[in-house]
């Protein structure tokens, strides 16, 4: 972790070895066969609203913001919210069936 937390520096930063690993592109989308990896930026119950910063270095997890705000939700959610790893598009490369 780096920064306090409820802050705008607040980020979740992941490592392997020391060495620091994106959660978007280094953690495999399957773990076993039929299992799959789960990126959980959002535990259930919590208010504050997290993502993968997808435009820093290494894609740490940081509080979204809005209008200059920390976002948080207005309810506790009831499930754990997040990505799959590897599952990301380039909006600039072109598949025939899109």
């Amino acid at each position: 972790e780096e920064g306090s937390p409820a802050t705008f520096e607040y980020r979740v930063k992941f490592f392997k070895d020391s060495k620091p690993l994106s959660p978007w592109h280094h953690v495999p989308l399957e773990a076993k066969s039929s299992l799959f990896n789960f990126v959980t930026e959002i535990p259930t119950g919590q208010l504050p609203k997290f993502e993968v910063a997808t435009k820093e270095a290494w894609n740490p997890i940081k509080q979204d913001i809005k209008k200059g705000k920390l976002r948080e939700y207005n309810i506790k959610p009831v499930f754990n919210y997040g990505c799959l790893p590897q599952t990301w598009e380039d909006p600039s490369e072109l598949h025939s069936e899109s």
